[in-house]
């Protein structure tokens, strides 16, 4: 939390007192102070944020993992532990690709302006941070989406949707022909 209010701080300072920005960050040649501090909080969020997301969708597998190992110690149901380790692993790796996807090409637009590979002004440059823009505005679309989905089977199973045997075992073809028929293994 500390770490997120000083970003904040930090790009505020720098946005504040920088007299021009080219719209992603501010410009390296009028405020060459205020881009070096930019870029430093920027690149410090960004390799402690996607590190800290990855690992918090990979402890939340395990422990829903876990979990999940510990209830059905008691039922004799192999198929179903299988296919929801599975769907807690495809969940999890989903989640984790959602956020990186979003907010990797506003990094790369970053990258590209900050070694001047591509100059901000140019019209590619402007399409670049639209891009990068609009991938960020997704994550606010995207993650509710998914979380909704991804709740459906967890509170059908939770709530007993699938005691009977046979139930699971109908669940588990039908998983295994969606994947074999659209490729997922």
């Amino acid at each position: 939390m500390i770490f997120t209010a000083a970003l904040c701080v930090s790009l505020a300072a720098v946005y504040g007192t920088s007299t021009t920005n080219i719209s992603v960050m501010p410009d390296s040649k009028a405020d060459q102070i205020q881009f070096i501090v930019w870029l430093i909080t920027i690149s410090a969020g960004c390799l402690v944020a996607f590190p800290v997301i990855i690992y918090c969708y990979a402890s939340t597998y395990r422990y829903l993992s876990a979990q999940l190992r510990e209830a059905m110690s008691n039922v004799r149901i192999d198929k179903w532990e299988s296919m929801m380790q599975k769907r807690l692993l495809f969940n999890s790796i989903t989640m984790a690709l959602s956020v990186v996807l979003c907010y990797l090409p506003n990094v790369v637009v970053i990258v590209l302006y900050s070694a001047k590979v591509v100059d901000a002004a140019s019209l590619t440059g402007k399409w670049l941070a639209v891009i990068a823009f609009f991938a960020l505005a997704l994550d606010v679309v995207i993650t509710p989406i998914l979380i909704m989905y991804f709740m459906n089977p967890i509170k059908r199973f939770r709530s007993g949707g699938m005691e009977d045997e046979n139930e699971a075992e109908g669940e588990f073809e039908l998983e295994s022909e969606y994947k074999s028929s659209s490729g997922w293994h």
